[in-house]
């Protein structure tokens, strides 16, 4: 390709050949002679070339760094939102378990007031019920007492009258279980 370059300069008259270095910016064209000027334009389109190639290099380089820098800041996002989602979900799991034992803790109290109330409940039952026998059984004691004082006065007017009409004799009464009454004299 060189060559064919070199080839097509060289069928150019002088005048388009200066042309030529005028349109690469080539300093003193006007002096040099056809193949001073073939080889300068040739250099010239050389260097072009090779800026062009270290251009084309420099740009590929920065696409390639800003690509990685794309993929690394992707992969960074990326690696934070999931990081952002195993906290959220750790969080979540930390605060239904906070729920879960405040609960049972919340719960467990209830049931130890409940027994407790129903414990204190029972007591105070008994103990009314313990009251309420020995109440009833002082009454029942308090009623034998007043009866048998009430029987004992009864018989003990009956006594004195037989003992009035039977003097030197000992009476002796005895209730029945059926009202009635047993007098013994001696």
């Amino acid at each position: 390709m060189h060559k064919t370059n070199k080839d097509h300069l060289f069928e150019l008259t002088v005048r388009q050949i200066r042309l030529e270095a005028k349109k690469s910016s080539i300093n003193l064209y006007s002096r040099k002679n056809k193949k001073e000027l073939v080889e300068l334009i040739l250099k010239d389109r050389e260097k072009d070339l090779i800026e062009d190639k270290n251009n084309d290099e420099r740009i590929a380089e920065e696409e390639r760094i800003a690509l990685e820098n794309v993929k690394a800041e992707e992969e960074r996002i990326a690696l934070e939102n999931v990081k952002a989602e195993e906290e959220r979900i750790a969080l979540e799991n930390v605060k239904a378990e906070e729920e879960r034992i405040a609960l049972e803790n919340v719960k467990a109290e209830e049931e130890r007031i409940a027994l407790e109330n129903v414990k204190a409940e029972e007591e105070r039952i008994a103990l009314e019920n313990v009251k309420a026998e020995e109440e009833s059984i002082a009454l029942e004691k308090a009623k034998s007492e007043e009866k048998k004082n009430v029987i004992f006065d009864k018989n003990s007017n009956l006594k004195r009258l037989l003992s009035e009409s039977f003097p030197n004799k000992k009476i002796l009464i005895t209730d029945n279980k059926d009202g009635s009454q047993t007098i013994l004299i001696h």
